[in-house]
């Protein structure tokens, strides 16, 4: 045993050697100080293996060329809403393995590494593992006696055993040249000629959507001129009257890793259709391609025919082209000139050395275009009770100049043959995950045909069907006859718009267009696509039917909701206030009178603070005899809480002890916890319910009750600040002390008063 002795000193050194021996790893997450070998394999220090297939994040730079001592712009991003974690960025040589170059970078979600004994800021990694959907560093190039054409290369960690490494940016070419245009060949027949077009600025807008030229983007309208989050595609035809001489100008904007894309299409499927292609090539340059699409495989490229005047540019990780072309449309029903009828589909995703890979990104037209008349998509409330029915809220809105307006429409076609009939829906409304509708037998959440516009796992608009059993969550169906679908996201508002054939399903049967239903329209959170409980709701006036053209606005809020809200607000911000403080404040009120044997502060409290219990028993039992079942949300919640502290705090004070019991402090303290509670509870029940009943833009009923809650706060810190204040000797119970506590509280039931009637107009106007 005493050989082990020197031994002792060393256990410390061992813990130190396993802790220098994980530290790699754990730091290669968390803080972005990786492994030195991370410098050169850019792996990071975790379990599992790197993934094999797409990468959902993408690199971009704001050049295409560089020189010695260029800065240039480098961003990360997420190609939809998933974000990343941890990342490692370098600029290598293609085909090296050096980091090249130095980087900065401003904010505190990356740092700079030094990959490398003479490699200073050569490398950018995280500061943390918080999520991430889009960083940016400059790189500047250093000088250099052989200059070759680099890329940038990062690494990806979305979480600790799923991460994607090396992935890179489109190459840049050493060169002096302006690296912000891209200028490519002009094309005049199906070979390219060897001179090339002058440099010159791209400029693509929404000047003329409409009117010179059809346009086609997500989010719709947008302006790609100024909104980088844009999809953008336009044509303008001249020479049409001559068929032969008719020739089509294009342009095509849009945010991709590799490509942005555009199809003629004969439906709204990927197949059969005639495809240009705005892509990086292999050296990192802008060019155009025609393909054709046979399925679900990967296009087929064909020669570019007669395509000209051919330009490219690629700019923080935004490609555009525009080119004009004299080829005929082709699909698999033929070809056609620029005057017949077809969808459009764009599409934008990867490309690998100039072979574009599977989209990551798509939408289409909701309907088809003749690209040589003019139009553009968009949803408004043009033909309103003439071509179609409209259901909105506020009444009359209009979506397309409104934000705040929630917007369905519908129109009916082909009713004299049933089997035929379709109906066309359009659907606008601000909301934080979906906005949807409704065919209801009743202006009840229940048994109910619903079709949901709402954003996926990836951000991206998507239709869904459902339908309502219950208060539960509706179940989702398949869709059916449902073809011509567009969806769009803008600062917060989605759009889709779609058509549908399939029958209206309730629990009274299938109907067809021609039968009356109410229209119900709820938003609402969703999470990976998932939709969550409603945020907002609200019914139509009347039963309508879709095929029988008016506009119609929402209902107001049933009387039961209204009666509840207004017996709510009653006893917790009157009766209840009045009851308490004159408990705290006045029990030095009337001393020499003593009713019923009773002190006046006691039975004013007993009066106003039962009351309040009536009150709210009464509220409780109106909105669950209207609801008949629980409903989501943390509203019902406060208010079950806040019924059953009422019933308990009566109860509570029947069985209390004397006043000269020595327990009594006991009760006092719980008596006033519980009321206490209670009154945080309710405010918070209000404000809760005031959400879910206002659905004005400004919430003005919601601002009023923030003031009525601190009209009544300032009132409370008066009375403390009296009580505490006063002068040594003087009696805060007697006649002179008393009568300004009673004037105080004048004062504030006078106030009290012009916020209660404010919300019950309010609320009676709901």
């Amino acid at each position: 045993m005493a050989r082990l002795g020197p031994l002792v000193p060393l256990v410390p050194l061992v813990r130190l050697g396993l802790l220098l021996c994980l530290l790699p790893g754990v730091r290669g997450y968390s803080s972005g100080m990786v492994a030195p070998a991370a410098c050169s394999n850019m792996v990071p220090s975790h379990t599992g293996s790197p993934q094999t297939g797409p990468s959902p994040f993408y690199v971009t730079s704001s050049n295409t060329t560089y020189q010695d001592g260029d800065t240039i712009t480098v961003q990360l991003q997420s190609t939809g809403a998933t974000p990343f974690k941890g990342f490692l960025l370098q600029a290598r040589e293609v085909g090296g393995e050096t980091p090249l170059g130095s980087f900065t970078v401003a904010g505190g979600a990356a740092q700079t590494l030094s990959c490398g004994l003479k490699s200073h800021n050569s490398a950018v990694s995280h500061t943390s593992s918080s999520d991430k959907n889009l960083i940016s560093a400059t790189w500047t190039a250093a000088a250099s006696e052989n200059p070759k054409d680099i890329e940038f290369r990062a690494t990806f960690v979305e979480s600790y055993s799923r991460f994607w490494v090396s992935v890179r940016s489109p190459i840049l070419i050493h060169s002096g040249a302006s690296p912000n245009i891209t200028p490519t060949a002009e094309v005049t027949t199906a070979s390219v000629s060897s001179g090339s077009s002058t440099p010159s600025t791209l400029s693509i807008s929404s000047a003329g959507c409409g009117r010179t030229k059809v346009c086609f983007s997500e989010p719709l309208n947008c302006d790609p001129a100024v909104d980088t989050g844009c999809h953008f595609m336009s044509a303008s035809v001249s020479g049409l009257r001559t068929k032969a001489e008719a020739e089509a100008h294009f342009e095509l904007k849009g945010r991709g890793p590799g490509y942005v894309s555009f199809a003629f299409s004969q439906d709204q499927k990927m197949g059969n259709d005639d495809i240009y292609i705005c892509g990086l090539d292999a050296r990192g340059l802008v060019r155009v391609q025609r393909a054709y699409s046979t399925g679900r495989q990967k296009p087929n490229t064909l020669d570019l025919g007669n395509v000209s005047r051919v330009l490219g540019s690629l700019q923080d990780g935004v490609i555009s082209c525009s080119f004009t072309s004299t080829n005929p449309i082709s699909t698999q029903e033929g070809q056609t000139g620029f005057d017949a009828p077809y969808y459009l589909l764009f599409a934008y995703g990867p490309s690998t050395d100039g072979e574009i890979g599977f989209h990551s990104g798509r939408f289409s037209s909701s309907e088809k275009l003749t690209i040589s008349e003019y139009k553009q998509l968009s949803i408004s409330n043009a033909g309103c009770g003439r071509t179609k029915v409209c259901f909105s809220d506020p009444r009359n809105c209009d979506p397309a100049v409104d934000t705040a307006c929630h917007f369905m429409s519908a129109s009916v076609s082909g009713l004299r043959a049933e089997a035929e009939a379709e109906a066309h829906f359009e659907l606008k409304g601000r909301g934080p995950g979906y906005v949807s509708f409704a065919f209801s037998q009743d202006q009840k959440m229940g048994n109910d045909d619903i079709y949901i516009c709402g954003l996926d796992a990836r951000g991206l608009v998507r239709v869904q069907r459902a339908y309502s059993t219950g208060r539960q969550k509706p179940n989702t169906l398949d869709l059916g006859n449902v073809s011509r679908v567009l969806g769009s996201l803008q600062d917060g508002v989605i759009s889709c718009s779609f058509t549908s054939t399939n029958p209206i399903s309730t629990q009274e049967g299938q109907t067809g267009f021609d039968a009356p239903y109410y229209l119900l329209f709820a938003y609402g959170p969703s999470t990976d696509g998932e939709i969550g409980f409603h945020s907002g709701r609200f019914s139509s006036s009347e039963k309508l039917t879709i095929s029988e053209y008016k506009q119609v606005g929402a209902a107001g809020s049933p009387q039961s909701i209204r009666a509840h809200g207004a017996l709510m607000l009653i006893a917790w911000m009157t009766t209840a206030s009045l009851g308490m403080m004159v408990a705290r404040y006045l029990k030095g009120l009337a001393k020499s009178h003593s009713p019923f044997g009773k002190a006046v502060w006691f039975l004013a409290h007993v009066s106003l603070m039962s009351l309040t219990v009536i009150l709210t028993l009464i509220a409780f039992i109106v909105i669950f005899s209207y609801v008949r079942g629980w409903s989501g949300g943390a509203h019902p919640v406060l208010g079950c809480l806040v019924t059953i502290l009422a019933i308990i705090q009566p109860l509570g004070a029947l069985f209390r002890c004397g006043p000269d019991h020595r327990m009594r402090y006991v009760f006092n303290w719980l008596h006033m916890l519980n009321a206490l509670v209670m009154k945080v509870l309710a405010v918070a029940a209000i404000f809760t319910g005031l959400l879910m009943f206002d659905r004005s833009e400004d919430q003005a009923l919601v601002k009023v009750m923030g003031g009525f809650v601190g009209w009544e706060a300032a009132f409370y810190l008066s009375y403390e600040l009296y009580s505490r204040c006063r002068q040594p000797g003087f009696d805060i119970d007697g006649p002179k002390a008393q009568t300004l506590s009673l004037s105080l509280l004048v004062v504030f039931f006078l106030g009290n008063l012009a916020f209660l009637v404010t919300l019950l107009v309010g609320i009676s106007e709901g």
